[in-house]
């Protein structure tokens, strides 16, 4: 969204199941999607969650690494115990 409006409508999600089916249906342009993922959109977390559920994103990791100071580093190696 740029200015209240969308750019494109890249597809649709009902989140509410189909009572018959049992299913939630998604709709997505995957060669739009892919476009506008190559000139660097970002997209939102849900949407992302929905692309990497379609193949269109690799998936994040479940425990991303925590940004430690080097400082922080260097002090833990220092204070590890090594056995003799």
């Amino acid at each position: 969204k740029r200015d209240g409006k969308p750019l494109e409508k890249l597809g649709t999600y009902n989140p509410h199941p189909n009572f018959k089916e049992g299913a939630k249906h998604i709709t997505l342009d995957f060669e739009r999607t892919k476009y506008w993922l190559g000139v660097g959109a970002q997209p939102t977390d849900g949407v992302q969650f929905l692309l990497e559920r379609a193949g269109l994103l690799p998936p994040r990791p479940l425990y991303p690494k925590l940004k430690r100071s080097p400082s922080a580093s260097i002090e833990a190696e220092t204070q590890t115990p090594t056995s003799s």
